[in-house]
């Protein structure tokens, strides 16, 4: 709200949401972008704003796509249609045909006449033959729309659950995928462990080298880290410099040593400034580690591998630490519909 009133913008929800992004860290190409404009003392105005919006967290191209798809889909449907009718009265056109040319033959009397009848049917039915070769290339068309019309939309809908900047799933497919594994290890009876990760010292990489060495921290982050899991794990970037892995099938214990194998494969990379082939270092993280139990909601879950993560950077960080659950500490209250946990 200072920020609104310092550049004297509109309180707009497209303004408020973007500054609300931009200083939790939710965002950081939006933040990159923010940051240049301040560094270049050029202040925020209200139609700058809302263009970083439209590029950064509208959903206005989901739904454009969609109505465009509709439109496409609607079109090709009734192109169809008038193929297909144009087809039927073709063909009833020929049988008609084939009645009169039928009825000629029983009263034909010399060859010239059954010659003209022949001739009459081949003439028809080259028509009908191409009208049908017509009506398949068509139809071959109009296939071809829809199932590019249907790659569209799912490279739509992967984009929308990917990072832009790392390549990995990003916080909308991390919820979507965490209610999935947690409903499945419900059902079946088996643990799931939650991961949560935090770069230690992100902050100096980027104010000392730079946001371009900030972005290949993250990249190689994402990448040592995803290289480390099972197809059956999932690395998620949950926000900023923070990322968390869904753990199937895993106690507390043994996501706990997964998470240690992950810090150590961390620890022994070199950061290495690519366009200066400089080394910069050597990069930690701090990891918190919770396991879901039956029936606990799963804002629970997420604050219990939070906190976890503080008190391991609390700790000196590059460190794991995990959180078993105590009903005693962990019991939950509903206020409003936010989880309460009675240790905080």
């Amino acid at each position: 709200m200072a920020r609104i009133a310092q550049d004297g913008l509109k309180p707009t929800p497209s303004v408020f949401s973007l500054l609300y992004s931009h200083f939790t860290g939710l965002h950081p190409e939006l933040t990159r972008a923010i940051e240049e404009r301040d560094a270049a003392k050029e202040p925020l105005t209200t139609d700058y704003c809302e263009q970083l919006f439209e590029k950064h967290l509208s959903t206005k191209r989901e739904k454009a796509f969609i109505d465009e798809a509709a439109k496409k889909m609607q079109a090709t449907m009734a192109e169809i249609s008038e193929m297909v009718k144009g087809a039927g009265i073709v063909h009833k056109e020929y049988n008609q045909s084939l009645q009169r040319q039928s009825d000629a033959m029983e009263g034909a009397t010399d060859l010239s006449q059954v010659k003209q009848i022949v001739e009459s049917l081949i003439g028809d039915t080259a028509r009908v033959l191409q009208e049908n070769k017509n009506l398949e290339n068509k139809l071959a068309d109009s296939s071809h729309e829809i199932q590019q019309m249907r790659q569209d939309m799912q490279t739509l809908k992967q984009e929308s659950l990917t990072d832009v900047l790392t390549g990995v799933p990003n916080r909308k497919s991390f919820d979507v995928e965490l209610k999935t594994r947690a409903a499945e290890a419900l059902d079946k009876g088996k643990p799931l462990s939650l991961i949560m990760i935090d770069i230690d010292h992100f902050k100096v990489f980027n104010d000392t080298f730079g946001h371009q060495v900030g972005d290949q921290v993250l990249r190689l982050v994402a990448r040592t880290l995803g290289e480390g899991l099972k197809p059956s794990e999932m690395l998620a970037r949950y926000g900023g410099e923070e990322f968390s892995v869904i753990v199937p099938n895993a106690k507390l214990r043994d996501a706990e040593k997964l998470a240690e194998k992950l810090r150590e494969r961390i620890a022994a990379k070199d950061i290495i400034n690519q366009s200066k082939n400089e080394k910069l270092g050597r990069l930690s993280i701090s990891l918190g580690v919770a396991q879901l139990h039956p029936g606990e909601p799963l804002d629970n879950l997420i604050e219990r591998s939070d906190r976890a993560l503080y008190r391991a950077k609390g700790a000196g960080r590059n460190t794991v630490i995990g959180i078993e659950y105590d009903p005693k500490l962990h019991s939950t209250a509903h206020t409003s519909g936010i989880v309460i946990d009675a240790e905080r």
